[in-house]
């Protein structure tokens, strides 16, 4: 089969070229050996009628819209101040806009959930970047409950902590005994602070003492 761009390119005379309403109308003449089989041109015919049509319909025109994807519900789902239980979702995310802190982990899609049952925290933490900028970094954290932060009945029913309230006692009873911890720290830094004072005058003292005795040991006596 000899296609329409093979026929052109023959060496062979045109006799006449005439068109219509939806095309156009070549007329050949072709050496005896050459065979087609196009239309109602048989073999050795050496007049021939080739015709080609061109489109007599308006193409579409293109567009860059047509498309549509499924929503990704992106964003922060728990804010500061709420109460979660272990897997919570805090914040669904692409890339690390927000930072996993102290209890939460973080997922391979940036995700940042709850690893223990607690209450959320944000946090903006200063961060130097390597061009000597300035940035905030935005951290969250789950912070243990404690006796002034336990949840409320409608936070166990919503939330369904049932499991959890062994360990939200014990958070409780380790937060008291850290808040005690610190206070105790905070007093014999204190008390430190004091007796460092203390014998920092006295040694202070002592070297006044022996310094003006060597000077009266070491003047003449008048």
């Amino acid at each position: 089969m000899i296609s329409y761009r093979t026929i052109l390119n023959l060496q062979a005379a045109t006799s006449s070229v005439y068109g219509g309403g939806g095309g156009y109308t070549v007329r050949l003449t072709v050496p005896l050996f050459a065979s087609f089989e196009i239309g109602k041109i048989g073999e050795n015919n050496r007049m021939m009628d080739v015709t080609k049509r061109w489109a007599t319909k308006k193409s579409g025109g293109s567009s860059k819209n047509g498309r549509d994807s499924n929503p990704k519900y992106l964003g922060v789902k728990r804010y500061g101040g709420e109460a979660v239980k272990p897997g919570t979702m805090i914040v669904r995310q692409r890339g690390t806009k927000i930072h996993p802190g102290e209890g939460v982990g973080i997922g391979k899609d940036h995700t940042i959930y709850a690893t223990i049952p607690g209450r959320v925290q944000f946090q903006d933490v200063p961060w130097k970047l390597e061009t000597s900028l300035s940035a905030i970094r935005k951290y969250v954290h789950v912070t243990p409950f404690s006796y002034s932060s336990i949840p409320s009945a409608n936070e166990y029913k919503r939330l369904n902590m049932d499991k959890y309230v062994n360990q939200i006692k014990q958070q409780c009873e380790d937060t008291e005994t850290l808040k005690i911890e610190r206070v105790k720290n905070s007093i014999r830094t204190q008390i430190l602070v004091e007796e460092t004072k203390k014998v920092r005058g006295v040694v202070a003292e002592e070297q006044k003492r022996l310094r003006d005795a060597s000077l009266s040991a070491c003047s003449p006596s008048l």
